[in-house]
């Protein structure tokens, strides 16, 4: 996890890449943000990247981005290129 500066009631764009070091594995990484699942992801085999995005809102000065494995061992998910972006609103 990390916990990231924020400002409470602004949203942010989260995106990352997951592979696998095997798999393709079902249900193998959970997203927490501020405490709360915001999905629970299925990984590619070893070498295949997906990108996912998430528009998130922040609700204090500081919010938590958590990455958890639903697999044991020494196989699991891969995560790449993590960011976290404030979204401006249109003018």
């Amino acid at each position: 996890f990390q916990d990231l500066s924020t400002v409470p009631g602004a949203t942010y764009e989260l995106t990352f890449f997951t592979s696998s070091n095997g798999g393709p594995f079902p249900d193998a990484l959970t997203v927490e943000w501020d405490g709360s699942a915001i999905a629970t992801i299925s990984t590619e085999t070893l070498g295949t990247w997906v990108r996912h995005k998430f528009i998130v809102a922040a609700s204090g000065s500081t919010t938590r981005l958590r990455f958890i494995t639903q697999l044991g061992g020494v196989t699991g998910a891969m995560l790449d290129t993590v960011s976290v972006v404030a979204v401006v609103p249109p003018s």
